[in-house]
């Protein structure tokens, strides 16, 4: 088995992805709950409602964050941009591919619309992110031909097995973790353009712009990255004319993905309501006036989220440092022609994107992009491998220990509620609302959670009290019939019935 394993690398790295499902295996199919798994219930519902009426055309292909039952439609959510003509509240701060993909994924191997589902294709596009890292480090360490890359493996380690890759390829599904493939496939073939300009012909710029397209058609990361490079490639340009087809090709591809995006929301909200949507969506996430007196609190919390998602990668790259007693920049400059200018650029992207969008990175998820960058590094630096494989053990512990601290194992979270709670909460809105009936809590200030939706089946309004609750019932154009759910302390402590 040694030998085989020595003889091929890929059969180590398999083994090692088999141990991140083993870690994340006790997290497998349980109900959706906290750390962030709120993006995974607005994806299910979604899909559930794409399900019942026919697919993603009933939207226009915008995502849907409601059901359509009489009394589902025609209201006013917090965690909505704007509700449609239809009545459906539309979610598109982002492209809808991630939540295209998994539907028709979930189509095409006829799976249900469950979290064991999602989380399936979420460890999918890990395995698929976990061979794309591969390759990029094995470019950068100028280890294609070795028979043993030791460097790349390490990489991919450190990549695959961070406390961030355990839970966002896991439980934690987001628009992040889906751009994320298309952003490893084209920041490989990027790399080979550094290589040698040569390498940017027609064939690779086609495919690269493919990628950039399908990643923004997820989230927005690759427009900052497409503009950083942008830049890089306008100074290569000056003695390599390539690099001008790669600047056009480049802004081409970008354009048209931003272009598809308006034209899928557009279409189905107007454009004039769309173009306000970002406008206003930008205005809350994004760097003003009204956000500038709270940049250092932002920041503090990016802060903090790199450390509860990297703490072990940190840890590792530290001790790195210190036995080597060099910077970073010598030891990767050795490597690839091209590796340090990389790191660069992707560091440059991340940063960029912290700084563009200060409020929406006090997200954990929104530090998910940096792990790629961390792991090379990382490795860069692992010049004594036997130290290093002691090292990588000691990253490997502390990765599961606080994979597990903040993910515990049991019936309870990290912050003690339990995660079976919107389950809890869910099938009793389902067993006791009608069809017709508009379904009322108070949980969670008048919030209601994805989590708990996708189990109730139906759109929860928030509203504090009973009272307001009838008030509310008076303004509904479209239903009679109402039903309160009063929960305390993730209970159900009271269900009243009534009407206008």
């Amino acid at each position: 088995m040694l030998n085989i394993i020595k003889k091929r690398p890929a059969v180590l790295l398999i083994l090692f992805f088999l141990l991140s499902i083993a870690i994340r295996y006790p997290h497998l199919n349980r109900p959706l709950s906290k750390h962030h798994e709120f993006n995974a219930g607005m994806v299910l519902v979604c899909i559930d409602t794409w399900n019942t009426n026919g697919g993603p055309s009933y939207s226009g292909f915008c995502p849907v964050l409601n059901y359509t039952n009489k009394g589902d439609k025609f209201f006013s959510s917090k965690y909505a941009n704007t509700t449609s003509v239809n009545g459906d509240d539309l979610y598109m701060s982002f492209g809808p591919g991630w939540f295209l993909f998994p539907y028709y994924f979930f189509k095409v191997f006829h799976l249900p619309a469950s979290p064991l589902s999602l989380q399936f294709f979420d460890i999918l596009l890990c395995l698929l992110s976990m061979a794309l890292v591969f390759k990029i480090a094995k470019k950068m360490f100028n280890e294609e031909s070795d028979a043993m890359p030791t460097k790349a493996i390490i990489a991919t380690i450190l990549f695959l097995l961070n406390p961030a890759s355990l839970w966002y390829f896991g439980n934690g599904f987001v628009h992040e973790v889906m751009t994320i493939p298309f952003f490893l496939a084209a920041a490989y073939v990027f790399l080979s353009f550094i290589e040698n300009g040569s390498n940017i012909t027609f064939k690779r710029l086609l495919l690269y712009g493919i990628l950039l397209i399908t990643g923004i058609f997820c989230d927005w990361l690759c427009v900052f990255w497409s503009g950083i490079t942008i830049l890089y490639a306008f100074f290569r340009s000056r003695k390599d004319k390539q690099w001008g087809n790669y600047i056009i090709v480049t802004i081409l591809s970008t354009i048209m993905a931003i272009a598809i995006v308006f034209l899928v929301y557009g279409h189905h909200v107007g454009y004039k309501n769309y173009f306000t949507l970002l406008h206003s969506r930008y205005d809350y996430r994004g760097m003003n006036e009204e956000n500038s007196g709270s940049l250092f609190s932002y920041y503090w919390i990016i802060l903090k989220n790199y450390l509860t998602s990297y703490l072990p990668l940190f840890i590792a790259l530290l001790i790195l440092l210190i036995i080597n007693r060099r910077m970073i920049r010598p030891a990767i400059i050795k490597q690839h022609p091209g590796a340090f200018s990389f790191i660069v650029l992707l560091v440059a992207t991340c940063l960029l994107h912290h700084f563009i969008f200060p409020q929406f990175s006090g997200h954990e998820y929104a530090v998910f992009k940096s792990a790629l960058f961390l792991s090379l590094c990382t490795a860069a630096l692992s010049t004594n491998y036997k130290t290093s494989y002691i090292i990588i053990g000691l990253f490997i512990i502390l990765s599961i220990a606080q994979f597990y601290y903040i993910n515990p194992v049991g019936a309870y979270s990290f912050d003690g509620e339990r995660y079976d709670y919107a389950k809890t909460i869910g099938n009793s809105i389902k067993e006791n609302a009608s069809a017709d009936e508009v379904v009322y809590i108070n949980y969670k200030n008048g919030l209601a959670e994805p989590q708990i939706m996708y189990y109730a089946k139906r759109t929860c309004f928030g509203s504090p009290n009973l009272q307001d609750a009838k008030v509310r019932l008076a303004d509904q154009t479209y239903a009679q019939k109402a039903v309160w759910f009063d929960i305390v302390n993730d209970s159900v402590t009271s269900i009243i019935h009534f009407s206008k």
